[in-house]
């Protein structure tokens, strides 16, 4: 699954390198890992989030 998502954000990442929208000085690779790992700490987050709400609501 990891593969997936990351497969799919990297192509994100080369249209926008072509389009302009993705600064050109920074190596995919690093953009890439920074975006997956972004998204997995807010992923965590907002699960850790979801648990305490449903706690309090007990």
């Amino acid at each position: 699954m990891q593969r997936s998502i990351s497969a799919k954000f990297n192509k994100i990442i080369v249209q926008g390198e072509r389009d302009g929208t993705v600064r050109q000085d920074i190596q995919p690779s690093e953009l890439l890992t920074t975006v997956v790992n972004s998204f997995g700490i807010f992923s965590s987050k907002l699960s850790l989030h979801q648990n305490i709400r449903r706690c309090g609501a007990s």
